[in-house]
């Protein structure tokens, strides 16, 4: 069995986190209809130091998970697009699908009922895409 090599999922990471932070942010952003925090954090990024550290840390710390996840499943699903896609689906469930269903949050009440369903098929969108980018930076020791 290979080792996973750590430095690709740190750098497919940091990859799959700006990847999370333009993407999936900024569709559920315009789905829900509620902004995109990083485009107001270029606008003035000195009122917005906190949001930015806050989502861009944890959002890379995430796409370090998505990458991780993804280089564990790799050696039984085989390299490639198929198997970033399960890592992305199989993370979304376990992070966004299941809390939802199974925690009351502040989604049930402040959003409206068919706003929140929307939003959390653009964060598919964008975990699933985020996971195809740290995976095409990520590569086993020994592959070209």
């Amino acid at each position: 069995m290979q080792n996973i090599n750590l430095a690709r999922v740190i750098g497919g990471g940091v990859v799959a986190g700006l990847t999370l932070t333009f993407v999936a942010d900024t569709a559920m952003g315009l789905a829900l209809s509620y902004g995109i925090w990083w485009l107001s954090a270029i606008i003035d990024p000195i009122g917005h130091w906190t949001v930015i550290w806050q989502y861009g840390g944890i959002n890379i710390a995430l796409g370090v998970v998505l990458v991780w996840l993804y280089a564990a499943i790799r050696p039984r699903f085989g390299p490639g697009v198929k198997t970033a896609v399960v890592a992305g689906v199989a993370a979304w469930i376990m992070g966004f699908l299941i809390p939802v269903l199974w925690i009351p949050g502040p989604e049930t009440g402040s959003l409206a009922v068919t706003a929140w369903p929307l939003g959390y098929v653009a964060s598919l969108f964008g975990v699933t895409v985020a996971t195809l980018g740290g995976a095409w930076v990520y590569q086993e020791d020994g592959e070209a």
